[in-house]
């Protein structure tokens, strides 16, 4: 996006030897290629009045994805990973390494406590708030672990 509006101004700030109308058309392409990608993104939807949720791709606020039934929820479940890293820039020596944490809400199913559905946060506080939203829509019991 930024690219488009600095070849949208630089048509008047500065002489050049393209006529003024490609550096707009230029301007303006870049401008809807960055405004797409500022506002596609990808989510969870789930409706807990009539159990169900979906998966969804969303471009310009415009959400697409099949919903599909939310069986038996035996449980929510909310677990702790830590992974650590290494990073290799040239393949030989290591510049960067440190653990990452990530908090994961599961939503257990009634048959062999199958995961239903998986969601993943950075934050703690997130996924904690989520997951207590969840256990008391669907009245179910939060376990933490």
């Amino acid at each position: 996006m930024v690219a488009g509006l600095l070849a949208l101004s630089c048509a008047w700030l500065v002489e050049l030897e393209i006529p003024v109308s490609r550096a707009i058309a230029v301007g303006a392409i870049f401008l809807v290629i960055g405004f797409t990608m500022f506002t596609t993104y990808a989510g969870t939807q789930i409706n807990t009045t009539d159990p169900s949720f979906r998966q969804y791709r969303a471009l310009v606020g415009i959400k697409r994805g099949e919903w599909e039934p939310l069986h038996a929820v035996s449980s929510i479940q909310l677990l702790t990973t830590e992974q650590s890293f290494q990073t290799l820039p040239d393949g030989i020596h290591p510049s960067l390494s440190g653990k990452v944490k990530e908090y994961i809400v599961l939503v257990l199913g009634d048959h062999d406590q199958e995961v239903i559905l998986q969601l993943n946060y950075q934050r703690k506080s997130r996924a904690k708030k989520v997951a207590q939203q969840l256990a008391e829509q669907l009245n179910v019991a939060l376990v933490e672990g």
